[in-house]
């Protein structure tokens, strides 16, 4: 396969501890490029490492074909540095990198249905985990936060006195200042003296039974349970936590839409609160073919076409 003499798994081995040297974590690049190693392996151990060859893998899974290519391009591109026989696949060879699904779309009685299911969940590991979960996937549906972000807060960053919660900075963007719905500022009030009750550890917000951050792992098991026997109206197999984001946003704009004020003012209010950098992030939630966002879309695309570079 190439000059090094190295197997593909070790060039693996080494490329993700290199990137991974500069703080990049690469979970999703790592079990893409060990999927990867199994497909070269299988039909002949040693082969050469091919665009065809990178293109017939990564469209097994049509639907994350541009990722797994360019997952593959930065590999073969560290390969080379190696002095391997590898061949790079030229960018965009499978078309646009970007191929999104239609995200599922929650019921206002999903969501409700959702946070009863909560209430319900065991308090065997915490006596504050059922209170932990409603309140941080009603977070989610009231403002669109992404769920690691919501997982980072902590308790300084709610002001209920000025009804506000400061969003920290990450890799998508600066940090936010939310204003909040009163009922959402009450929630979160009635949460955090819970939470300081009876797990004071911690600085975070929203915590384990150690008063350590909700990592992934407890919040994918939660979710699980709640949204039990409900049917993605998508084109994923299941609902995601992310979808509330798309739900968050996708209600605001049905409801702008049927008003006569500028649609686009209120669309750079939304990319602003959703922390996207450019507002052309945010067509995504505009190109659904629901009836309720035609007019939506064709002013939304007027004014992205005029200002495509703006930044939220």
């Amino acid at each position: 396969m190439n000059t090094s003499g190295q197997p593909l798994p070790a060039l693996v081995a080494g490329y993700l501890a290199h990137r991974r040297s500069f703080g990049f974590k690469l979970r999703e690049d790592e079990r893409l490029l060990r999927n990867f190693a199994d497909f070269v392996a299988t039909p002949a151990p040693g082969c050469r490492i091919t665009a065809a060859l990178a293109t017939k893998w990564a469209r097994q899974k049509p639907h994350e074909q541009n990722r797994r290519l360019t997952v593959i391009r930065a590999f073969t591109r560290y390969c080379s540095l190696l002095e391997c026989d590898v061949e790079i696949p030229p960018r965009q060879l499978l078309g646009a990198y970007m191929v999104r699904r239609q995200p599922h779309l929650y019921t206002a009685t999903q969501i409700r249905l959702m946070l009863q299911r909560c209430r319900k969940l065991s308090l065997l590991r915490s006596p504050l985990r059922a209170h932990t979960f409603e309140t941080f996937f009603g977070l989610l549906a009231c403002t669109g936060l992404r769920s690691g972000e919501a997982c980072r807060l902590r308790l300084c960053d709610f002001d209920r006195g000025n009804k506000t919660l400061l969003v920290p900075a990450t890799k998508f963007g600066p940090s936010r200042l939310l204003p909040l719905h009163p009922s959402v500022v009450r929630a979160l009030a009635d949460y955090q003296r819970m939470r300081q009750r009876l797990v004071p550890a911690g600085e975070h917000f929203f915590v384990g039974p150690r008063g350590r951050a909700l990592c992934s792992s407890s919040i994918s098991i939660a979710f699980a349970q709640i949204v039990r026997g409900i049917k993605s109206n998508g084109e994923r197999l299941r609902p995601r936590p992310h979808d509330l984001r798309h739900t968050f946003a996708t209600r605001w704009i049905t409801e702008w839409s049927r008003q006569s004020m500028p649609l686009t003012h209120h669309l750079l209010r939304l990319s602003s609160y959703l922390g996207h950098r450019h507002l052309a992030a945010t067509w995504w939630y505009v190109s659904a073919e629901a009836p309720a966002f035609k007019e939506a879309s064709r002013r939304f695309a007027r004014h992205r076409h005029g200002r495509s570079d703006y930044e939220a």
